[in-house]
């Protein structure tokens, strides 16, 4: 959903071009994103360099892995903006083209409209997380208005291998999702293109295509997710390496290799069950479908490693390398984690000097 953090929506090319100078100082603050550069594409899943190691050792670690992104339709306005009128419009353009998945194994499967869907597909789709829920209370997207006429004109296409699920007219008019168990990332990722690329065209066959920006990319209601909106995630088990590390560690120790960990209830918690994380990219813009989910690869892979070594008694400073910096030392000035903290902010290291001399009355020190 559109992050709060972020604090605003657009309604596609016109808008993020009338405002440009707004959402470029977005897109820079949040993703590092210079007004100058153009977005690039590359959804080819044979450039894709798979794992090393071997498929059998990556699904001892890898339970599911998934790939998503949004994806709108060109002339009409996204949710946050739109009328009953242009969501009904997006909605039969995609039945439309689900009928043109019909001869594809891997795609065919069948649209469940929300307001129609059985109990029976509601209670499976909840059960696997594939079920999307009206926006409500102080959310951004709900404040931005997505949830009118709930649940008029909205659904999910379901293929009949539940491997391949679109939703639509959610946050986006799209969101295409792949994904399956175990962590044969290349055919997730090779269905997902399949899948996306299938859409697209059929849609310029009806005279429309997809909402498409030199500079901002792929066009989606949230700022945060323009460019390719691509979210790359493998749930993990690292259970090693989570009693080793704290859970704002194990999050500073992911971003050396490019991804992104949350813990079992979101980000900044400690991991779920087992040690399960989900490990995934963060960026969205200036790098390509295919560079975003090899991000996730070799960060998967390289986490994966350390836990290894870590079973074979491998102390955690030297199965974290160079890394082990994070770590930090008992006592002295703090290693600090990347999260905000205010105490960062007013204590540097003459203060810290200074105070970590000094006991409380009951022997308390700074440390």
């Amino acid at each position: 959903m559109p992050h709060v953090g972020v604090g605003i929506t657009n309604d596609g090319i016109e808008s993020l071009n009338l405002y440009k100078e707004l959402y470029d100082g977005i897109l820079e603050g949040w993703h590092g994103f210079k007004s100058s550069q153009t977005h690039i594409s590359n959804m080819n899943p044979d450039d894709l360099k798979p794992f090393t190691i071997s498929q059998e050792t990556i699904n001892k670690y890898v339970k599911s892995t998934r790939v998503r992104a949004g994806r709108s339709i060109n002339g009409l306005s996204l949710p946050a903006f739109t009328d009953a009128k242009d969501r009904a419009e997006v909605e039969t353009k995609l039945k439309e083209c689900f009928k043109g998945l019909s001869d594809d194994a891997d795609l065919k499967g069948q649209y469940y409209g929300l307001s129609t869907m059985s109990e029976e597909m509601t209670k499976e789709l909840r059960g696997n997380g594939n079920l999307f829920q009206e926006p409500t209370g102080p959310a951004l997207l709900a404040a931005a208005g997505a949830g009118r006429d709930w649940p008029n004109s909205r659904g999910i296409f379901c293929a009949e291998s539940r491997k391949f699920f679109i939703w639509v007219n959610e946050e986006d008019h799209m969101r295409i999702i792949s994904m399956e168990e175990g962590g044969d990332i290349v055919a997730i990722f090779k269905r997902w293109s399949k899948g996306i690329t299938t859409i697209k065209k059929l849609l310029e066959g009806m005279g429309s295509g997809l909402q498409f920006d030199e500079h901002f990319g792929y066009i989606h209601t949230c700022p945060s997710n323009l460019g390719t909106g691509l979210r790359a995630s493998a749930m993990i088990l690292l259970p090693l390496l989570s009693d080793a590390l704290t859970p704002h560690q194990l999050e500073d120790f992911a971003k050396k290799f490019g991804v992104q960990a949350r813990g079992g209830n979101g980000e900044h918690t400690p991991a779920g069950p087992g040690g399960k994380w989900d490990i995934s990219n963060y960026q969205r813009i200036g790098f390509s479908e295919v560079q975003l989910v090899q991000k996730m690869i070799d960060g998967v892979e390289a986490l994966i490693s350390v836990e290894q070594k870590l079973e074979q008694g491998i102390d955690i400073k030297t199965a974290m390398g160079s890394h082990a910096d994070i770590l930090g030392e008992t006592g002295g000035f703090p290693q600090w984690t990347t999260h905000k903290c205010l105490v960062r902010k007013v204590m540097d290291k003459p203060m810290y000097e200074k105070f970590s001399k000094l006991k409380t009355s009951k022997g308390f020190t700074l440390d």
